[in-house]
């Protein structure tokens, strides 16, 4: 009885240990989060005390230094990033051996990324999400650019003249005023009419030009992979490089609970209607969370079904496994080659908030408060690229799965899949 009680309490310590380590594994694997989360309720508790003291402009500019300071350090990463990331990885890509089946995955990749644009489009003009919360630049740019003009300035900058200064430049198409005083004779004497004659011409803003970048270093990239050998000591040197930025990357990352509620306390403070706020920021995540759902649900289903024929929702329980993983894991991915130059890094979202809104010129300072939720955008963006990129696997073998050369039983048995654990 004493051995048979002994052997009960060692397993129940056993058992206890198991639990503290593996709890304490959960919350070192996800501790970036965690503060960030604290950080942004701190920011919150702190902003609404603050606001309350009608704090000068003087002030608030200190309070939010060490956000400016954050979100200045994520822009320093965005160039070397993309350059080091989309030149070393598209010079593995091999067109004239992966030709159909990179054609079959390009052509899905543009499709769903119209038809998540349009869907997107439709939901913002339905559900109207922060609708009257235009700054009055946004306005004036908006009132004067015309339809036509936002794609010609899209196809300059995704063929950009000069790369050195794609870097810090981007075009833009402007219009100038001139104020043209017309005379004509009346009954009652000559009459002055006033005209304002716009002229447009092209022009550059700055910001840098990401979609530029990515077309240049994707077309050298796949140039130094045709060379072979040659682009060896080319090719380490970027991919050493983009190795070096993903480490100076991880490290400023830790400045993420800091820079939040910094942000956060100045967003707080500054705004007029803080009802109205967080009536358009709730607004906007279920804008997002009714368009993803509707991805799931109906549209890349449908996808699926239409192309391959098989049960589409027998085929999501069958990736649930990988869909969860996705969910509970702490970055998502930019589709197309951009992927390339997003990091493996936790919370690396944020780095794509912000060059995504450095390419559309949007002043990163306007969307503090996009941070607090964040955390969950980014996870369900990531469930739905899961589903998507596991889609798109599907249909690129339903097209090209007789061309595809077999692999003997003997050769998978030398295969050895490694799984390596970001920190």
């Amino acid at each position: 009885m004493e051995e048979a009680d002994l052997s009960k309490d060692e397993n129940k310590t056993l058992l206890q240990k198991f639990s503290v380590k593996r709890i304490g594994g959960i919350l070192c694997d996800n501790l970036l989060l965690i503060l960030t989360l604290c950080g942004i309720l701190v920011g919150f508790c702190i902003g609404f005390g603050i606001r309350e003291l009608h704090p000068t402009e003087d002030a608030l500019t200190w309070i939010g230094m060490p956000g400016d300071i954050f979100l200045r350090v994520l822009k320093l990463m965005i160039l070397p990033l993309i350059v080091c990331s989309v030149i070393s990885g598209t010079a593995s890509l091999d067109p004239k051996s992966n030709g159909k089946i990179s054609g079959v995955a390009f052509v899905y990749i543009v499709l769903t990324n119209i038809l998540g644009c349009v869907l997107g489009g439709a939901l913002s003009l339905a559900i109207k999400p922060g609708i009257g919360g235009q700054s009055i630049a946004v306005q004036n740019v908006t009132n004067t650019i015309q339809t036509q003009d936002i794609f010609v300035d899209l196809l300059r900058n995704i063929f950009p003249d000069n790369i050195v200064e794609a870097s810090f430049a981007q075009a833009q198409t402007k219009y100038t005023s001139t104020n043209i005083i017309k005379t004509k004779n009346g009954t009652n004497g000559t009459i002055y009419e006033k005209l304002e004659l716009l002229q447009k011409q092209r022009g550059k803003v700055d910001g840098t030009n990401v979609l530029g970048l990515v077309m240049a270093c994707t077309v050298i990239g796949i140039a130094a992979g045709q060379m072979k050998s040659k682009a060896k000591p080319f090719l380490e040197f970027f991919s050493i490089s983009s190795e070096v930025m993903l480490i100076v990357l991880r490290w400023f990352m830790w400045l993420t609970p800091i820079g939040v509620t910094s942000l956060v306390i100045v967003s707080i403070s500054d705004v007029d209607d803080i009802g109205d706020v967080f009536e358009k920021l709730g607004l906007f995540v279920a804008t997002v969370t009714i368009g993803i759902i509707l991805l799931h649900v109906v549209f890349l289903p449908l996808i699926l079904f239409l192309t391959t024929r098989r049960n589409p929702y027998a085929y999501i329980v069958s990736i649930g496994k990988a869909w969860m993983i996705g969910f509970a894991a702490t970055s998502t991915f930019l589709t197309a080659v951009a992927v390339m130059a997003l990091p493996s890094v936790p919370s690396s979202s944020i780095v794509t908030l912000v060059m995504i809104l450095t390419s559309l010129n949007i002043p990163s300072h306007d969307i503090a408060l996009l941070f607090a939720v964040e955390w969950f955008l980014d996870r369900i963006r990531t469930a739905a690229n899961v589903l998507s990129h596991t889609t798109c696997a599907a249909v690129t073998y339903q097209f090209c799965k007789s061309s595809l050369t077999k692999i003997p039983a003997e050769a998978l048995d030398e295969i050895e899949l490694t799984v390596e654990k970001q920190e």
